[in-house]
């Protein structure tokens, strides 16, 4: 289970959805080369999305600004679909082997977190939303025309996600690190270089120069969603400084997954000790340790998530 889908778990009882997946490519990807970041109880990817304007349409403009009495008609639709879905599932699953029963369970359990997310709309229906000024959202971007602002609408509507408390998790992957994913293309569409993927393998003399420019590609647009945070308040004040935000890669070398490198932002008033640079021994401490700190901050009480070995209180 992720990290984001622990959290979700407990704080999506405050919210109208419990968690927001977003990447470049959308969907889950494959088994080596996923393209979502969040994984549930069960171990199982929970597809992305990347369509900027079905993403607004779905979360902060319920049925297209259907009236209430036409969405609650196609919550009871989408009740009654479910419900016959179930009951169909029950007639097959005697008539199933092993193998297929298995199947059969792990459909079941997604089709059970849709039916908790139409009990949680129906909820919610009577609840206005915060108002908010969306105009400035480019929600038609074209992401190889103008990968710049296809990023930075993405990270505009996880802006848009907090301010108005539609949910309190949210995961980004801003680019695949595998070669096959759209931002591998990035590189090529925006700074006139090799795919991210041929650059991390090469070897030639420049290389590191790619690296740099490519680098500051990404950081540029993390800044961006950094300064976003911090002018935007809410009830409580400025986001960033109630927000904890992760940012980074799964990778510090080709192909190896230890001693990844990071920057965790925001939360000033959550005991986030900035200013500081930190090389852990990779033997000793769990990137685990942080979500444990990073959870019990945000009142996700818990003593070990993952394989971790305690909290980290030098950063948190």
């Amino acid at each position: 289970m992720s990290v984001d889908q622990y959290a979700a778990g407990k704080l999506s009882k405050y919210t109208r959805f419990p968690s927001l997946a977003l990447s470049t490519d959308g969907g889950v990807g494959y088994k080596s080369r996923t393209s979502t970041l969040s994984f549930n109880s069960s171990g199982k990817p929970l597809p992305s999305e990347h369509r900027q304007r079905e993403i607004f349409e779905r979360y902060f403009s319920p049925s297209g600004g259907a009236s209430t009495t036409e969405r609650r008609k196609s919550l009871n639709q989408g009740k009654k679909i479910v419900d016959l879905v179930l009951e169909d599932s029950k007639n097959l699953e005697k008539r199933l082997g092993a193998n297929d029963k298995a199947k059969l369970d792990e459909y079941l359990t997604s089709l059970n977190q849709v039916e908790q997310q139409v009990k949680r709309n129906e909820k919610w229906l009577d609840v206005p939303m915060d108002d908010f000024d969306a105009s400035l959202i480019n929600l038609d971007v074209d992401p190889v025309s103008a990968p710049d602002d296809y990023v930075r609408s993405m990270m505009d509507l996880m802006v848009l996600g907090f301010q108005t408390d539609s949910t309190r998790v949210m995961t980004y992957m801003m680019a695949r690190e595998d070669g096959m994913g759209f931002g591998d293309n990035f590189p090529k569409i925006a700074l006139g270089l090799k795919g991210h993927h041929s650059i991390s393998h090469d070897k030639t003399t420049g290389h590191w120069e790619d690296w740099g420019r490519l680098d500051q590609w990404y950081a540029k647009h993390f800044a961006y969603f950094i300064n976003k945070m911090k002018t935007t308040e809410d009830a409580h004040g400025s986001l960033l400084d109630n927000s904890l935000i992760l940012y980074g890669s799964a990778c510090s070398s080709t192909h190896n997954a230890r001693n990844c490198p990071l920057i965790l932002a925001g939360g000033a008033n959550l005991g986030v000790e900035h200013g500081a640079y930190t090389k852990f021994n990779e033997k000793e401490v769990r990137l685990s340790n942080l979500f444990v700190s990073m959870l019990n901050k945000v009142d996700v009480r818990t003593e070990s998530f993952s394989d971790s070995t305690g909290p980290l209180p030098s950063i948190l």
